[in-house]
């Protein structure tokens, strides 16, 4: 078994565990689809909005586009929130394409020794793939991540803003159109396309569920359960949004503290990431020539190569193990 084999296998290897880390991480949320599902209020049908009736016709043709479908959830693409990219994905895209070529122009440098050296052309557009899938993900994760953290951050004062609608004796509905009006973005815009459902007749419980769908914020589903439990069983709507708005202020709370809190575990990764490199600087300080055949041997070039790949698995490893422990997966 050649150097070549090695590597590629545990290249796979590494992609293998990267592949069981998201999966884990997706179960989390289908779990919470789940119960959202369960807890959803079923009522008497109601008339569905242009948007929604498209969104449904798109999913009813998801057979035909399963994989579409699946490599836009893997690089966290949604192009039904206009307001969550950031940078354009156009943009993106171009970013991605260009760092995976120069990650593979540069590894094929260290991996190609002649111009039949297949083998080593291969292992450097994995490297190149590699790095694009990557950076697809990282920047429409944290784009993602800014729009839900910043929807998160708002909660407390929407819901604040439904109680004193509620004191002063307005519906709901009309709770929302302030909140459209007067809040700040994004959450102007989500509840903008909240007033759109329910003027197309939607029922408030159902348009704050969509909501849910979009952005994926679990305290819109508690929203929507409680108005749709005070609005089918009676009882004082205030009260309980004015609890559900001390319990949300709690949990912003508490996600700021962990994130504090996570900061030693954030810059303990970045010294295990680091550590590798500074180490090798030493040793070529006090050593000079002792890393030679690391770079001049393609034996040792390729195990270079794997030993990156794996140091990029961890620290991606550590990253989604500190995100599940402050709850921002």
């Amino acid at each position: 078994m050649n150097i070549t084999t090695i590597s590629i296998g545990l290249f796979l290897i590494a992609l293998l565990i990267a592949c069981i880390v998201l999966l884990i991480q997706d179960a989390r949320k289908r779990r919470l689809a789940s119960r959202v599902s369960a807890l959803t209020v079923r009522t008497e049908p109601e008339i569905r909005p242009a948007s929604i009736t498209l969104q449904m016709s798109r999913r009813d043709n998801r057979p035909k586009r399963r994989l579409l479908t699946g490599l836009s959830s893997f690089i966290r693409f949604n192009p039904d929130v206009k307001a969550l990219n950031v940078i354009p994905w156009r943009v993106v895209f171009v970013i991605a394409l260009v760092v995976g070529a120069a990650l593979s122009w540069v590894a094929s440098l260290f991996l190609v020794d002649g111009a039949g050296d297949v083998a080593g052309r291969l292992e450097s557009g994995l490297v190149g793939l590699v790095a694009g899938v990557i950076t697809l993900r990282a920047v429409f994760s944290w784009e993602r991540d800014r729009y839900r953290n910043a929807l998160f951050q708002q909660l407390p004062d929407t819901v604040d803003l439904t109680v004193n609608s509620s004191l002063a004796g307005l519906p709901v509905s009309e709770a929302f159109r302030n909140i459209a009006e007067g809040m700040r973005s994004p959450t102007r815009e989500e509840f903008g396309i909240v007033c759109g459902d329910i003027n197309l007749g939607g029922s408030v419980e159902r348009a704050l569920l969509r909501l849910h769908d979009r952005t994926r914020v679990s305290e819109y589903a508690i929203f929507a359960m409680v108005v749709s439990v005070q609005t089918q069983g009676g009882g004082r709507l205030t009260e309980s949004l004015q609890h559900l708005a001390d319990m949300v202020r709690q949990r912003v709370s508490i996600g700021q503290r962990a994130k504090a809190l996570a900061g030693e575990a954030k810059m303990s990764a970045i010294i295990l990431m680091v550590l590798p490199f500074l180490a090798g600087g030493a040793l070529s300080m006090m050593n000079p020539g002792y890393l030679d055949p690391l770079f001049a041997d393609p034996r040792g070039i390729r195990l270079f190569m794997i030993a990156v790949i794996c140091l990029v698995m961890g620290g991606l490893v550590m990253r989604a193990m500190i995100k599940w422990a402050v709850g921002g997966a």
